[in-house]
C-alpha cells in the first residue's frame, strides 16, 4: 500500500466522521444519504475498521461521528489507537471534494488489482 492510498482513505473517513461538526446543511445531507463504500478501505487495519463502523451505522440508521464509530469498533474488537488519533487529527472535507477522493480511490484500487494480476503471470 501506498502513503497516497492512505491519506485519501483518511480525508475520506474523517470528513464521514465530522459531517455533524464541521458541515454546512447541504453536506450533512449528502453525507447522510451516500453509502460509504467501505470495502475500497484497505491501507491499515483501523480504516479498514472504521469505514466498515460507518458503513455499518448508516445502515442502523444511526448517527456517524467519531465517538460512534470509535466505540462501534471497540464493541467488536480492539483499534489501533496510534493509527485512530492519526486518522482523526485530519480536517475533513466538503461532500464534493470527498467524492472526488473517492474517485481517486477507486484509480488506486484498479490500479493496485491490475499490478497483482501482472505479478501472478
Amino acid at each position: 500500500m501506498n502513503n497516497y492510498r492512505l491519506e485519501i482513505e483518511q480525508l475520506i473517513l474523517v470528513s464521514f466522521l465530522n459531517q455533524d461538526t464541521y458541515m454546512n446543511e447541504l453536506d450533512k445531507i449528502e453525507y447522510e444519504e451516500y453509502k460509504l463504500p467501505y470495502e475500497l478501505f484497505k491501507s491499515n487495519r483501523t480504516n479498514k475498521l472504521i469505514a466498515k463502523a460507518i458503513f455499518n451505522l448508516q445502515e442502523e440508521k444511526k448517527p456517524v461521528s467519531d465517538l460512534m464509530a470509535f466505540n462501534y469498533v471497540l464493541k467488536h474488537t480492539e483499534i489501533n489507537e496510534a493509527e485512530y488519533l492519526n486518522l482523526i487529527s485530519k480536517l475533513p472535507v466538503g461532500f464534493d471534494t470527498m467524492k472526488k477522493y473517492l474517485i481517486e480511490l477507486k484509480k488506486i484500487d484498479s490500479d493496485e488489482e491490475k499490478l497483482k494480476v501482472l505479478g501472478s503471470m
